[in-house]
């Protein structure tokens, strides 16, 4: 919540820190934000109608509270209240996302906007806090950043979100001189499991795959889909001995993991090429041909194989 639009108009500053109570009346009946005052001990002194509408909490439930009875159990266990006021006591403003109770127990967050009363003598008196329920809205916005960087079908980040990570992940790595990998792999013979199985078959299958390589892949890495059947894993802090043996993993994984389909048992294996970033390798498709060289070497070979770019 930027400070410009805090909904606590500027004229409303002078009434604030003269006279806190004809504030309070004044922004009482706002509904859509909930305002409330804190006391120089950081207790709740006032509680408006909106605030009583998001969080379900009436107004004797709070007056005289301390601020952290408005955040949830974790917020608190992380002394998020704490470092707020700390913050807010230095700064004398601060502003964003918080996790807060409601009534029925429920988490909420919020974006709020919490700001220093000072007097004329600049001696701190207390606190005015603007919120507003903003829950439902970042699930709308996290559900669209999923859409747009997440693969429909198996979940996985996609080519996009693949793209963007590689591209500070070679930057962290030529900043500060770690290597970094990428392992490339596809199904083989796919088109067949396709032939055979039907696209719907074919999509259990790649639904199986990507599960059996997550299981495989560190939480730092990047395993995204960026075609029909090919796959790729990032691979920070990694050389290409440490990618092959994570391939090598990965391949035998694979083999031994058929599927169950429609009574049917689906076997299939996958082929693997491994890159190292080098100091020639400035952009993200330097990277990215170097490990599709190698897949192409581990297909020749007979496929169901590791082959790593030799330069």
């Amino acid at each position: 919540m930027n400070r410009r639009t805090s909904y606590l108009p500027l004229e409303n500053e002078g009434l604030l820190q003269s006279d806190p109570l004809a504030y309070t009346a004044l922004v009482n009946n706002i509904q859509r934000y909930g305002i409330f005052l804190l006391d120089i001990e950081a207790n709740i002194r006032s509680w408006n109608v909106g605030a009583e509408k998001i969080t379900g909490k009436s107004r004797a439930q709070v007056l005289g509270k301390p601020y952290q009875s408005l955040y949830s159990a974790l917020a608190i266990a992380e002394g998020l209240p704490h470092k707020t006021l700390t913050s807010v006591r230095q700064y004398g403003h601060i502003s964003g996302d918080s996790r807060r109770s409601h009534f029925n127990h429920n988490e909420l967050l919020v974006e709020h906007s919490l700001d220093a009363i000072r007097n004329a003598e600049s001696e701190l008196t207390g606190f005015v806090e603007v919120f507003r329920d903003v829950t439902l809205l970042r699930k709308e916005q996290s559900a669209l950043y999923d859409k747009a960087t997440r693969d429909s079908l198996t979940g996985i980040a996609n080519r996009g979100f693949f793209v963007e990570a590689a591209k500070r992940e070679i930057e962290r790595s030529q900043t500060f001189y770690d290597p970094l990998s990428l392992v490339m792999m596809d199904i083989d013979f796919f088109k067949k499991v396709n032939d055979t199985y039907g696209h719907e078959g074919g999509d259990v299958v790649l639904k199986h795959f990507v599960s059996v390589i997550k299981s495989k892949v560190r939480e730092v890495d990047v395993f995204a889909r960026i075609g029909g059947e090919e796959f790729v894993v990032l691979l920070p802090r990694s050389n290409g001995t440490i990618a092959e043996e994570a391939a090598m993993r990965m391949r035998l994984a694979v083999a031994e993991s058929p599927i169950d389909y429609q009574g049917k048992t689906i076997r299939f294996t996958s082929s693997f090429g491994v890159a190292q970033l080098t100091p020639s390798m400035r952009e993200v498709d330097d990277l990215v041909r170097a490990a599709d060289v190698a897949l192409y070497r581990a297909k020749r070979a007979g496929r169901n194989c590791v082959a790593v770019w030799q330069g």
